[in-house]
């Protein structure tokens, strides 16, 4: 991603928590400094377990490129809901 632009022009958008920890963990000071994070309002989080230390290191990782998430919501689903779900539509 170095020597390259990236601007987010959504303002929703998420992943499961490794994503974000990734994001924390590989991407470069130098890297970010193509960022422009800045419409991001809704960050959503799921998939597996959410770990607060995971976003308590997103947010001051990110701040430099303008992250603008003011809301982290947790999105989960379990597979019994989903069955249940299905079924209600099928009947």
């Amino acid at each position: 991603m170095a020597g390259r632009n990236f601007a987010l022009q959504g303002t929703t958008s998420g992943g499961p928590n490794f994503a974000y920890d990734l994001c924390v963990r590989r991407i470069s000071e130098e890297e970010k400094s193509g960022i422009d994070l800045s419409s991001w309002t809704v960050a959503f989080n799921g998939a597996e377990p959410v770990r607060a230390e995971t976003l308590d290191r997103l947010r001051p990782a990110f701040n430099p490129v303008d992250f603008g998430a003011k809301l982290f919501i947790r999105v989960t689903a379990s597979r019994k809901s989903n069955v249940d779900r299905n079924r209600r539509e099928e009947e």
